[in-house]
């Protein structure tokens, strides 16, 4: 199941996980968070909280990626290092790559993405 809502609604998804251990739910644009608060994210905790529950999927998007590149190149790396360490914890293999080659390739799409606009 792909959910889309604000933010605010982001910790609620913890209990829908929990009880539903079995179905997938898949965030769309990881529920959009602000991402003004770089580059600690700490406003952004309860997306890396998810991250614990086996059946959590974060689909982010060129929106995501937009929204943390707000926070400069340091800032935009420090959240996807971020992000990476809470999915790392609870999968250390993402799709057939690492997940540190993942994050680091988000990291250069970005740059790119910085450059072309």
């Amino acid at each position: 199941m792909c959910v889309l809502t604000n933010f605010q609604q982001v910790p609620r998804l913890a209990g829908v996980l929990e009880r539903h251990p079995d179905l997938p739910i898949a965030l769309d644009h990881i529920g959009m968070p602000r991402l003004d608060d770089g580059p600690h994210f700490e406003d952004e905790q309860p997306l890396f909280d998810l991250a614990r529950f086996p059946n959590f999927y974060g689909k982010f998007s060129s929106w995501t990626i937009a929204a943390a590149a707000k926070n400069g190149k340091r800032g935009c790396a420090e959240f996807f290092r971020r992000l990476n360490r809470c999915v790392r914890a609870a999968a250390p293999d993402v799709g057939g790559r690492t997940s540190r080659q993942a994050t680091s390739a988000l990291i250069k799409g970005s740059s790119t993405s910085q450059k072309s606009n």
